[in-house]
């Protein structure tokens, strides 16, 4: 499966969450820096203080900020997760595996059907059109031979 490039957000939801409203600016930046940062490496980032104070561009109190958002945060086998990142990206990746199986299913249509609807085949209609190729060249090399040998 091909890397989510996508996915859904919804700016009013995120402007108006409860939790976030509550944040102050330099908080609701390191948070949404981790959570762009968890989308894209597939939900999940090593729980290491020093690494998300990276991330959130070397803020000078993370620690302090840290502790004010790390309740959004789930802690699991030394990495750190959240729920909404893994609930979007599991629906994005639904949403990719239903438009390559339609894309599919659309192929397989044009394949074995053609644009008037009948059930010939482009792959039989090319063998078609490979043998009527094969007949004329093979009549333009009789009627060649014809010529030189002075019957026409």
């Amino acid at each position: 499966m091909r890397k989510i490039n996508y996915i859904q957000l919804e700016p009013a939801e995120v402007l108006l969450d409860y939790h976030t409203s509550q944040m102050t600016p330099e908080q609701f930046g390191c948070y949404w820096l981790i959570v762009i940062n968890l989308y894209c490496n597939k939900g999940k980032l090593p729980c290491d203080t020093n690494e998300l104070k990276i991330l959130c561009k070397g803020s000078e109190n993370f620690e302090s900020i840290w502790k004010k958002i790390e309740t959004k945060f789930q802690k699991r086998n030394g990495f750190l997760k959240h729920k909404r990142v893994t609930k979007e990206l599991r629906q994005a990746k639904h949403r990719m595996k239903v438009a390559t199986d339609k894309g599919l299913k659309g192929a397989q249509a044009r394949w074995h059907r053609d644009s008037s609807g009948s059930d010939t085949s482009i792959a039989k209609k090319s063998k078609v059109k490979e043998s009527k190729e094969k007949q004329r060249k093979e009549i333009k090399r009789l009627l060649n031979e014809l010529k030189t040998e002075g019957d026409l």
